[in-house]
């Protein structure tokens, strides 16, 4: 094991904060029977070639032996291992992401100094990734481990690889999720399998179709309601239109007690999931949501979510500005309770607290208005009762914003609700 490690210059090659006379020693530190050692050595290596996400001269020299240890069983940090070979993959992305950016790059004059620094970092990056690539199987037969950590790493690394291996990695994720009997394990594995259903980039439309069964196991009252609020917030991803009414119920119930200790955009996921639904049961969800006290942000959310379904039965990835001092002065905010308001200096952003939570926010949202005005006498029941509980939602005008502009309606609170009683 580890043969070709004194065959490399290591002196003549750089890592984050020097050159790489070390590298050798920390490896084989690698191996060691004090745990202590051990774990120096992996935070020194994942320091030095992987510092803030990014990889280094040094990586791509490092990876095959990082991918040598992981085929070693018997190895016990081996769940370290293959995080590290998943944190290199990860870190190349831009490769895939940035198109545009290399361009960008390619067609400035091969004497600029950016365009030789960015071809030493994609050179880089695209021999750290192939030789990721070269690991792959090792990584793959890891979901299949004795050792619960080593396979909850190997599903998280496989994520991590690009599009151009999907045909291997696709089946290994199912078998993972399907096979898997540690109760954190499951919870880890639906979660983070968004990273490759919330993209197009991955997974055909048929592709995705395949986490269906696997993922419908878990919302069986059998498992804790964080895993099966998990799987319903993954299956409302796929199946959008065709989603049971019973995967919407448990998205309505796992929203509101899964995320409860959480206070900051605890709705987010479950809006972009019912946004994908489009149907009735969605749009009493999303209403039942604003009745309970969300933030600021989650009012926003929630409010934008409902009122695009009611108004377009569609979601649109709404475009907002986030300076307040942005704002027109013609914009009032009559209605904010007293005491809530912390600072109204002309050259500060307005600070709100609520009082069920501890956080502050500093930020406003200026939407971009309606082309055309709304005719409230056209207001269908459901589009009435939509707007009259977004109005009567303390949360929602908590926050700087001309949010029911978007909907041809006025910005001010008081103005909409004249309207409506009108």
């Amino acid at each position: 094991m580890l043969e070709k490690l004194d065959s490399i210059d290591w002196a003549k090659i750089h890592h984050s904060h020097g050159t790489a006379e070390q590298f050798p020693q920390w490896i084989r530190e690698l191996t060691s029977d004090d745990p202590e050692i051990r774990q120096s050595a992996f935070e020194l290596i994942r320091e030095y070639s992987h510092h803030q996400d990014t990889n280094y001269q040094v990586t791509p020299y490092v990876v095959p032996f990082i991918v040598e240890l992981a085929q070693n069983e018997g190895l016990q940090n081996r769940h370290q291992m293959i995080d590290l070979i998943g944190d290199y993959a990860y870190s190349t992305w831009w490769i895939l992401d940035n198109q545009e950016r290399i361009q960008y790059y390619q067609q400035l004059p091969s004497s600029n100094r950016n365009r030789e620094l960015f071809e030493e970092a994609l050179t880089q990056d695209t021999q750290v990734y192939e030789e990721v690539v070269k690991g792959l199987p090792v990584v793959v037969q890891a979901v299949t481990s004795d050792v619960a950590t080593v396979r909850l790493s190997a599903y998280e690394a496989l994520l991590n690889y690009r599009v151009n291996e999907v045909t291997e990695i696709l089946p290994a994720l199912l078998a993972a999720i399907s096979n898997e009997v540690d109760p954190h394990n499951q919870l880890i594995m639906v979660s983070h399998s968004y990273r490759f259903l919330d993209t197009d980039k991955f997974l055909t439309p048929e592709q995705k179709r395949s986490f269906v069964e696997p993922l419908q196991k878990f919302t069986s009252p059998e498992y804790p309601l964080k895993t099966r609020y998990a799987a319903a917030l993954r299956l409302a991803m796929i199946l959008q239109k065709t989603t049971s009414p019973e995967i919407i119920h448990l998205l309505e119930v796992g929203a509101i007690d899964s995320n409860s200790e959480r206070f900051y955009r605890r709705y987010d996921p479950v809006c972009r999931a019912l946004a994908g639904v489009e149907c009735d049961q969605a749009v009493v969800v999303l209403t039942r949501f604003l009745l309970s006290p969300p933030s600021v942000d989650d009012a926003h959310r929630i409010a934008i979510t409902l009122l695009d379904l009611v108004f377009y039965r569609k979601y649109r990835e709404i475009v907002f500005t986030r300076e307040a001092e942005r704002f027109p002065d013609a914009i009032v905010w009559s209605d904010l309770p007293d005491g809530y308001l912390k600072n109204t200096d002309d050259d500060s952003p307005m600070q709100f607290s609520l009082p069920w939570l501890d956080n502050k926010y500093s930020k406003g949202r200026l939407y971009q208005k309606a082309e055309t005005l709304l005719d409230v006498n056209s207001l269908t029941d459901e589009q009435r009762c939509a707007l009259q509980t977004v109005v009567e939602t303390d949360a929602v005008w908590l926050l700087r914003s001309n949010l029911l502009e978007l909907y041809g309606l006025p910005a001010e609170r008081s103005m909409v609700r004249a309207l409506l009683e009108g």
